[in-house]
């Protein structure tokens, strides 16, 4: 007790040099023994531009990439120290719901860089959409300090000593991004149509009709505005379609539905470059759809969308489950057809819009439509 009240007094009111550096050493010896109990300092990450900087007038869209890849990151580079952590060093269920949130908002994040890649984000609408970007980006970094705040002091130094290591780089986050584009077109994720809304980037999206219908509308067109090989088989059309839309088309034809995505684009490649099928399926088309493709083979298979647009009215902007939807325009009618496909490539100096006639059944396909138009 009375070596209690001497270390506090000499604490307190150090008199002489002697003293004072007794203090010193006993403050340091108190400040690294409450460090050892709390565990190391968390720090915050490193600023990005989407902290502190306003899109430029010029390359805003390149700026807002280079921003969101920078944020995706550090949001994977935390992620994989987390999960370098070992597991009885983590708490049991503690911090489950805060590290689901945490994964959420990282998916929006991959999600808003993907309408960037899409071109779903022009220029003039970077501003726009930057105050709900910062807002989920800071939503993101609160998250995280929740999270190493709840760890225990060797959890937390292992995960801020894998962290600090950043052993992920931009090539992760490409083929990252590779990897959702080819499992979005082989087993879509029904909540990812929830999540890519453009706009505010709001943090909590309401089952609202018409908010499904804009997604609806932002898929299709992300997927209409692709780049394609104009000279494509029927085969290779068929690989770059989603899974709904493959659905749709199949169940058009009368195939039997198939769980196995490559017996189905088999199956339709079959029915569509036999003569005999072909036929069968042009038989079955009413004449405007059966001009339309016309249309389209004299222009040699190639023809710009907004022309056919312009003539026989739009397609459904909105229509993405093709098997479950019943089409009601005649563009819409022939695309499930597998007939006429739909993509972005240069024509001239510019990049348009163009339907397409696959390469390997324009052929057939014109020589039954020749003696049909004469009827």
């Amino acid at each position: 007790m009375r070596g209690s009240r001497r270390r506090a007094t000499i604490l307190a009111f150090p008199g002489s040099e002697r003293e004072a550096a007794a203090a010193e050493s006993l403050a340091e010896a108190a400040a690294l023994e409450a460090e050892d109990a709390a565990g190391p300092e968390i720090e915050d990450w490193p600023e990005i531009p989407l902290d502190t900087e306003d899109a430029p007038l010029h390359d805003a869209v390149f700026w807002l990439d280079d921003a969101l890849v920078s944020a995706k990151l550090l949001e994977l580079n935390f992620l994989r120290a987390l999960d370098r952590v070992p597991r009885y060093l983590l708490p049991d269920g503690t911090i489950d719901d805060t590290l689901e949130a945490f994964r959420q908002l990282g998916r929006r994040i991959t999600l808003a860089l993907e309408l960037v890649r899409l071109g779903q984000i022009e220029p003039d609408d970077v501003a726009a959409h930057l105050p709900g970007l910062r807002r989920g980006w800071q939503a993101l970094r609160t998250l995280r300090f929740r999270l190493m705040d709840r760890l225990e002091p060797r959890a937390r130094a292992f995960a801020k000593a894998e962290e600090a290591r950043a052993v992920l780089g931009r090539v992760d986050v490409e083929r990252l991004l590779r990897e959702r584009s080819r499992a979005r077109t082989i087993r879509p994720d029904r909540t990812e149509r929830h999540l890519s809304v453009p706009g505010s980037f709001p943090l909590l999206l309401p089952n609202d009709p018409e908010l499904v219908m804009r997604v609806r509308r932002e898929l299709r067109l992300g997927q209409d505005h692709r780049p394609v090989n104009v000279d494509m088989d029927l085969a290779g059309w068929l690989e770059e379609l989603p899974h709904e839309w493959l659905e749709g088309i199949a169940r058009g034809l009368g195939l039997l539905p198939s769980s196995d995505r490559w017996d189905q684009e088999r199956a339709i490649v079959d029915r569509l470059t036999r003569p005999y099928h072909l036929k069968n399926v042009v038989r079955k088309l009413s004449p405007i759809e059966r001009t339309i493709l016309a249309r389209v083979l004299e222009a040699r298979g190639v023809l710009r969308y907004d022309h056919l647009v312009h003539r026989y009215g739009a397609d459904e902007e909105t229509a993405w489950h093709w098997a479950e939807e019943v089409p009601t325009t005649p563009l819409e009618r022939v695309r499930r057809t597998g007939l006429l496909f739909v993509g972005v490539t240069r024509i001239g100096r510019r990049a348009h819009r163009v339907g397409v006639v696959p390469v390997d059944i324009r052929d057939d396909l014109d020589g039954l439509l020749v003696p049909m138009r004469r009827l």
